[in-house]
């Protein structure tokens, strides 16, 4: 256990403890356990023999199905009395601010706390080769593609990734296997650890998909973001590996060119250029995806991919360097890369049918957007596609994405924006302006209309439904459940 911090600074990440302090069979508390992340981690200490409580304001699905179908002790809201009497550790997620009620009463008794990266370290990660995914796109898609076809092939890989796997049974797995893949988020550990998550993962081999400014809320500018993935780089032991992609330029170009001359690092590129150390070729295949092939040292490595669009063929090439760079036997991974069905809400058909094809996706970051339209675009030529777009993230609800999304949309044919409303935590920030927004996706030929809210956009979306339609929903969070509004007016799958 840690050192006693003075009570005026209880919370720091100094003074956080270890899991390994708490013994088998100990009682473990989650605050805020029905995150995706924090949910499949208090369902792994419950499986390894902890006695697990958790409690969160609501349990919403797919979570709430899972949390309630283990051993874990729920409470819904967040009280001083749902932690036991007798606990031996805290663990406090990210999104949980120093005045809830339950983080001070872990004060007030003097309780162990911990935090998500740090146990995630602990759980999944270490005594493993560590296998690292990064950027500001492709996390997910890449470190479930890597898990996927480590799993397959029978290897038995640890891993944790931000979503959930069509194909793996869980989001986060300890295995007895000699590889850890995990998804390494930039974004911030706790409100007594403002530091990355990522910083906690230690990597051998660290894969960078690409760089660009995000998180808003929390980095005030490019350099910040910048700064923080230096750390990393500069954190990892002597012969570390970082696998890095040479398509982009701003942040992404830098990291490249300071470090390529590392004597302590081995930098490896991948991308579409002659000299890349793994070097790509797709040819697109329309609904069925599409074929790549990927050069290293001389040798051709071609495999079918389900998941269209050219960032996706980026993402696969940058998960077969990362595997080969960290001594994978990539022969024996190959064969599995076309049976790949992706993540949850990534480019996820939730409906296909002759009426309406329904398409779920992430994407909220202009570049992700544009990206991710694209590739749609790709494997649906000559079909009507419209999008449903929420501004949701503490990101794309500013007005220092403006100009980029009104190009982000130009690959589509119709756009329903919802409108963004006002929080508190938005005092003295410029949001963006749907409006202007709207009118300057017209200029470009874009059909734009804005609605008021979820139910505004749903029911403009029905006025002008034509049979065929592609519809793509995309949001980083619940969208006011217009999904399964449209799969209820639809039907199903």
């Amino acid at each position: 256990m840690s050192a006693v911090v003075p009570a005026e600074v209880f919370f720091s990440l100094e003074g956080s403890s270890s899991l390994f302090s708490v013994s088998s069979g100990g009682r473990v508390h989650v605050i805020g356990v029905a995150g995706v992340a924090m949910a499949q981690l208090a369902i792994e200490l419950s499986c390894r023999g902890f006695e697990v409580s958790g409690s969160d304001q609501s349990f919403y699905e797919p979570t709430g199905t899972l949390l309630r179908s283990s051993t874990v002790v729920l409470h819904e809201g967040y009280r001083a009395s749902n932690i036991p009497l007798e606990c031996d550790l805290v663990v406090i997620g990210n999104a949980i601010s120093e005045s809830n009620e339950e983080v001070q009463e872990v004060k007030r008794r003097r309780l162990p706390f911990s935090l998500f990266p740090r146990v995630l370290f602990e759980t999944v990660i270490q005594g493993h080769h560590s296998l690292v995914v990064s950027g500001t796109h492709g996390k997910s898609t890449s470190s479930a593609l890597a898990a996927y076809v480590l799993s397959a092939a029978g290897m038995d890989p640890s891993f944790f990734i931000g979503g959930r796997v069509q194909q793996l049974p869980t989001s986060l797995h300890r295995g007895e296997g000699t590889f850890s893949v995990v998804e390494g988020d930039e974004y911030d550990s706790a409100f007594f650890a403002k530091v990355a998550k990522f910083h906690f993962y230690r990597p051998d081999v660290l894969l960078i998909t690409s760089l660009e400014y995000d998180h808003a809320d929390i980095y005030p500018d490019e350099r910040a973001i910048e700064r923080e993935f230096e750390k990393l780089l500069d954190s990892m032991d002597e012969g570390g590996i970082v696998v890095i992609c040479s398509e982009g330029h701003g942040i992404l170009g830098r990291i490249r060119d300071k470090y390529a001359r590392s004597r302590r690092l081995r930098m490896v590129t991948y991308g579409l250029n002659q000299e890349d150390d793994y070097r790509i070729e797709r040819t697109p295949r329309g609904d069925f995806g599409q074929d790549v092939a990927i050069t290293f040292k001389n040798t051709r490595y071609s495999f079918p991919l389900r998941l269209g669009g050219a960032y996706n063929a980026l993402n696969a090439c940058g998960v077969f360097a990362l595997l080969a760079e960290g001594g994978a036997p990539v022969e024996q991974l190959l064969p599995h890369f076309g049976n790949f069905q992706g993540v949850a809400r990534r480019q996820e058909v939730v409906i296909d049918s002759p009426m309406v094809k329904i398409v779920e996706d992430f994407a909220h970051h202009p570049t992700a957007v544009r990206a991710t339209l694209a590739g749609l675009r790709e494997q649906h030529s000559g079909r009507r596609i419209v999008v449903l777009f929420e501004p949701r993230s503490n990101t794309s609800r500013r007005a220092i994405f403006q100009e980029a999304y009104a190009t982000a949309f130009d690959s589509v044919d119709a756009v329903i924006l919802c409108g963004v409303t006002k929080r508190e935590i938005d005092e003295g920030v410029d949001l963006l302006d749907t409006e202007r927004l709207v009118a300057e996706m017209r200029k470009r030929g874009t059909s734009a209309i804005l609605g008021n809210d979820s139910a505004d956009v749903f029911d403009l979306y029905l006025d002008q439904h034509q049979i065929g339609d592609v519809v793509v929903v995309m949001s980083n969070g619940g969208f006011g459940g217009i999904t399964g509004l449209l799969r209820d007016r639809f039907g199903s799958r």
